[in-house]
């Protein structure tokens, strides 16, 4: 029987639970979390899911408890203590497949760092940059047919920049086949807000970034309920997607036509079983590896950790998101 494990039964830990749920295949699904609330949370959200298989759950508030091998682990914490968490869990089971909740660290020291790790202890590992397994996404890709991002502009109201931007980032390099690799952080609001989240932090303006062929930019409105509208050209090509109400516009520009589509993307909690799924199976999923993400994050981060420190006096290697 396959051995599972959570770790970080929040909001986003209990839906990769109900995920776990869905599996075919009988498990042994460990959840950890600290706090017994949360998984008090997570053992009502497991409940609410009809099993694929006849899983066997287990929950502890004690990383130590977990098995000393496993298969496949969703770290799900958030970001400023999930570096302390990996070094916890890896010095004490093998992992055979592992997946990171974005964003991935705060202190940039740390993604080097991990990339070592992950290598000495044989243990492969992707980021749940789940855009890249939405069916919207790969007809989008299939329509720019290999062409470069000229642009990509994602704008909203307070859709959480510094924790959200990753997502659209690596949706650039999945669709343009470009890194982002620098940014301009001029047009950001001159301030840094606390987050929804106690003891993170958020930004609000514009965020500029080149890649080779491209220019990213991701616009953030405070006090604004607008939906996100992602933007995206290339030679002879445009589309235009709201993911809220489910439209995306395609745009041939040699042929003069612009097509209407419908799409609805998925939820976690099946996302999340198709992508278990794949990892347990095949040894493969949609998803974006370390190394790719780290190439998204490193620079991202560096930048908002830089403005941030302006105004918050927070170390300029450190940004206060998750």
């Amino acid at each position: 029987m396959r051995k599972l494990a959570v770790i970080g039964a929040g909001q986003l830990g209990s839906r990769h639970l109900q995920a776990l749920m869905k599996l075919t295949f009988p498990c042994e699904i460990w959840v950890m979390d600290p706090s017994a609330a949360s998984l008090d949370t997570a053992r009502e959200r497991a409940s609410v899911i009809a099993q694929g298989a006849d899983h066997k759950l287990y929950f502890t508030q004690q990383l130590t408890e977990l098995p000393r091998a496993l298969d496949y682990v969703i770290v799900a914490t958030a970001a400023d203590v999930r570096w302390k968490v990996l070094q916890q869990l890896l010095g004490a089971s093998s992992v055979r497949y592992l997946l990171l909740e974005k964003v991935l660290f705060q202190d940039l020291a740390h993604y080097d760092a991990a990339q070592q790790l992950f290598a000495s202890c044989g243990t492969s590992v992707w980021v749940n940059c789940t855009r890249r397994a939405y069916p919207i996404y790969d007809r989008v890709r299939d329509f720019f047919a290999g062409r470069p991002l000229w642009q990509m502009n994602v704008s909203g109201g307070e859709w959480g920049l510094g924790c959200n931007g990753v997502h659209f980032l690596d949706l650039y390099a999945f669709l343009g086949g470009e890194t982002v690799n620098a940014f301009s952080t001029d047009a950001l609001d001159p301030q840094v807000i606390a987050s929804k989240r106690s003891g993170f932090h958020e930004f609000t303006g514009t965020l500029t970034g080149t890649s080779p062929s491209g220019r990213f930019e991701a616009t953030s409105r405070g006090d604004s309920g607008e939906p996100i509208i992602i933007e995206l050209r290339a030679e002879g090509r445009s589309c235009v997607l709201d993911e809220a109400t489910g439209t995306a516009f395609f745009g041939d520009h040699a042929e003069k036509r612009w097509t209407t589509e419908d799409f609805t993307n998925p939820f976690l909690s099946d996302v999340g079983a198709q992508i278990a799924e794949g990892l347990l199976s095949r040894g493969e999923c949609q998803l974006p590896t370390y190394a790719e993400s780290a190439a998204c994050h490193v620079p991202f981060v560096r930048a908002l950790a830089s403005f941030a420190a302006r105004y918050i006096g927070q170390p300029a290697n450190i940004c206060p998101i998750t």
